[in-house]
């Protein structure tokens, strides 16, 4: 073989080798790339779960507490309902006394009158006309004592009543405590969302976008159609909830009704508010804001007296890495 010919075999195995190993060296980075990639990805749905967890506990810590408020609040009925049957015992035994005090009384003044009648006829002799004198005034001493014990006695028994119209009264507001906490544990752990459709759209008469793009420019509307079933059907119509749009990412709902300087008076509002009347209703939760979050999720409130409550299990996520969830 000629020394020509080896040096251009040579340069041409070198030319393979490192032709291969750039193949290599690319397929690695490539590798590479998914892996950082799927990793990211991990790092996403953990935290995705590691949140949900939270949520979990946070909801299982919340359920053990207003249990154990609805607890209490039996205990103190119990409590209250046991003060009252003493204090009803006692304004009976009161009103009994009462009413032997004031017999006693009435015996005593017939007593009284018809001795004193006696007396006015003057037809008695001397020595008996002074005995029913000292008759008269051991009676009308006994009127006195009577009388003392009455007021007394009338005194208990208004003061006993007043304070069974007290507990009384406490007991019914107890109870009304209690049944407002049985109806929102119902509510807020045996509720069940019946999704029938999830739309994002960038028009209202648009079509269901698949995918954000930058700072979710192409959703404005959500169009939420669904129902909602309890065991305790009456608990839940006439009741008041509210839809609202949490970003995953920072925990933070979105605005429905968004602040605005051309209507400083308006109020932000964090969720799309409504009454349930008994049947699937499809509503529409509007935000033209920038959203720069990746994910998602939907999320029902109950609302009373002022308060928001989360119905348990009611998440629904709606976007998952910028990908509409339909």
């Amino acid at each position: 073989m000629s020394t020509s010919l080896k040096i251009l075999v040579s340069a041409t195995a070198v030319i393979g080798l490192l032709t291969v190993t750039a193949y290599q060296q690319s397929n690695i980075l490539s590798y590479k790339e998914i892996i950082s990639f799927q990793s990211n990805k991990l790092d996403e749905q953990t935290m995705i779960i590691d949140d949900q967890a939270m949520e979990i506990e946070e909801l299982t810590v919340n359920n053990t507490l207003l249990t154990e408020e609805l607890n209490l609040v039996r205990d103190s009925i119990s409590i209250l309902q046991n003060d009252l049957t003493i204090l009803q015992n006692s304004y009976h035994k009161s009103k009994s006394s009462l009413k032997a005090i004031e017999d006693e009384l009435t015996i005593r003044q017939k007593e009284l009158d018809f001795i004193k009648a006696q007396l006015l006829k003057k037809k008695s002799k001397s020595s008996n006309e002074t005995a029913l004198k000292q008759k008269v005034a051991m009676l009308e001493e006994q009127l006195d004592q009577l009388s003392y014990l009455q007021q007394n006695e009338t005194q208990d028994y208004v003061e006993v009543a007043q304070e069974i119209d007290k507990v009384e009264t406490a007991v019914a507001k107890k109870e009304e405590t209690a049944e407002k906490m049985v109806k929102l544990k119902a509510i807020l752990d045996n509720t069940i969302i019946d999704f029938r459709g999830i739309s994002l759209r960038a028009e209202r008469d648009g079509d269901h976008i698949s995918k954000l793009k930058k700072k979710g420019k192409n959703w404005k509307y959500t169009f939420i159609n669904f129902d909602i079933q309890n065991a305790m059907p009456g608990y839940l119509i006439g009741a008041e909830f509210e839809w609202r749009i949490v970003d995953m990412d920072t925990g933070e709902p979105i605005s429905y009704i968004e602040s605005n300087n051309v209507y400083p008076d308006a109020k932000d509002a964090k969720g799309l508010y409504f009454i349930y009347q008994g049947y699937a209703e499809e509503v529409v939760f509007i935000n033209t804001q920038p959203k720069e979050g990746a994910n998602y999720e939907l999320k029902l409130f109950y609302l009373e007296d002022g308060q928001d409550y989360y119905v348990n299990g009611s998440s629904r996520p709606i976007v998952f890495d910028k990908q509409c969830i339909d």
